[in-house]
């Protein structure tokens, strides 16, 4: 049941979809989700981050991605391939930046 309370406090959620299997109707169902209900965000694995971010492009509804996940256990120079391919794509800036050792928790904006 969809009120005024539902949309405030869905502005406060990330809309996820994680699966490694994850297929094109369910991001679309995602986005179509987060669209409905004005997320704050969806967060997709980086292969589905440019066409989400077009999906998305005409909304404020943000799209996030993972690096190195789920484990976090690929070398360093990977993670940095990984989210640097992500960045060219379509996202516009990193907001946790962590190692094993530390976790900052800025922004650096990309545009």
């Amino acid at each position: 049941m969809e009120t005024k309370l539902t949309k405030k406090f869905a502005k406060y959620f990330d809309h996820t979809q994680l699966k490694p299997n994850a297929t094109k109707d369910e991001i679309d169902r995602l986005i179509s989700e987060a669209k409905e209900y004005d997320f704050a965000s969806i967060c997709v694995n980086p292969y589905w981050v440019k066409y989400a971010s077009q999906k998305l492009a005409t909304t404020d509804v943000k799209v996030v991605t993972t690096i190195g996940f789920p484990l976090g256990a690929t070398t360093t120079a990977a993670k940095v391939y990984e989210a640097e391919d992500s960045l060219l794509t379509e996202l516009t800036s990193v907001t946790w930046l962590r190692t094993s050792e530390n976790c900052w928790p800025e922004t650096i904006q990309l545009s």
